[in-house]
């Protein structure tokens, strides 16, 4: 029964042994580029990977494959459940005549539209490992999957990753609340940014945060040891400069970054735009110094750039920009003296 309408009955048939109550669970609609019935990921957190949730496509709900597993059916029960309001029919709704249901057995996904996903999670194990609202949109757009009321065809941004059963998800080591809500909030208005100049001056915002860390935390050892008036000098004009800090990022801060596939991407797609728009990229080929170059370009020759060939270059590199802005920041941490002055 929905929303407590007796004319309207939705019910499924495969029923879990236990069913958990309804307020121990988050349930939201979903966008990902994964809506095959079989594309059922389980979402996990911590060095223990204990399972938080899960994100059913809406196509999975006419398919048993899934659910095999008791939290597996547990998670889709709640989600079915708690998913299922008169508000959400009618803004998810697809071609559906309801005089149907009356007289026929229907599949979820011939009712609402089924470019959907289900996200449910635990509350308890969010809870356990103090992850925040904006902390749990920020790890779930990192792994592309988008949050939103919104009836669309797919995520915002444009989804790249492989179809992964098992997700390991991670926390951000920035701990601080509110820069965290800021930067949730930019890369949401990012992602929905229709101008690729615009979504890569957001996407490089998350550098320029880090590197102002960076800044912050090398004041300290400026003056450190027995520097000279000249060393500290010489010292605030290295710290100074973005594109070292950008250096210093990569090398020191990041030191639980294991997987650098992202950056090696984003390091081709710098060069294929540099080269387009007639950039010299001399015998750079580190990302960090091949993205300096194309923030340079970015910035300063914008009414050049308006031009298809030259967006869709930017585009490509729109698309790993935002994931080794993302990688960077999860594991973007304060290195020791080293980091700054070796």
């Amino acid at each position: 029964m929905i929303d407590d309408v007796e004319a309207l009955t939705i019910e499924h048939q495969l029923r879990p042994d236990e069913q958990y109550q309804l307020d121990r669970f988050i349930v939201a609609p979903c966008y990902t580029a994964f809506t095959s019935a079989a594309q059922i990921s389980e979402l996990r957190i911590g060095p223990d990977r204990n399972t938080f949730g899960y994100i059913f496509p809406i196509t999975s709900f006419r398919n048993e494959m899934g659910f095999d597993r008791k939290f597996g059916l547990i998670y889709a029960d709640a989600g079915f459940r708690k998913f299922l309001t008169l508000e959400r029919l009618a803004r998810f709704q697809s071609s559906f005549s309801i005089d149907r249901g009356a007289v026929e057995q229907v599949s979820l996904d011939e009712i609402v539209s089924d470019s959907l996903s289900i996200f449910v999670a635990s509350k308890e194990v969010l809870d356990a490992h103090d992850v925040s609202e904006d902390v749990l949109e920020l790890m779930l757009r990192r792994c592309q999957v988008e949050i939103s009321d919104e009836n669309k065809s797919g995520p915002a941004f444009v989804a790249d990753l492989e179809f992964n059963p098992g997700v390991n998800l991670s926390k951000p080591k920035i701990e601080d609340a509110e820069d965290l809500a800021r930067l949730r909030l930019l890369l949401k208005t990012a992602d929905n940014d229709n101008s690729e100049i615009g979504k890569f001056i957001q996407y490089y915002q998350f550098f320029e945060y880090m590197i102002l860390k960076v800044f912050e935390w090398g004041i300290p050892h400026v003056a450190a040891g027995d520097a000279t008036p000249w060393d500290v000098k010489d010292r605030l004009n290295d710290l100074g400069a973005e594109r070292k800090r950008l250096q210093r990022l990569d090398i020191h801060c990041l030191p639980d970054l294991r997987d650098r596939q992202s950056q090696e991407r984003l390091a081709d797609s710098c060069k294929d735009f540099l080269d387009k728009v007639g950039v010299d990229r001399g015998n750079r080929t580190s990302w960090h110094s091949l993205l300096y170059l194309v923030r340079n370009s970015v910035v300063h020759n914008q009414f050049k750039l308006l031009s298809p060939d030259y967006l869709t270059a930017l585009a490509s590199v729109n698309i790993c920009l935002r994931a080794v802005a993302l990688d960077c920041f999860f594991n973007f941490e304060e290195p020791g003296a080293d980091g700054f002055f070796s």
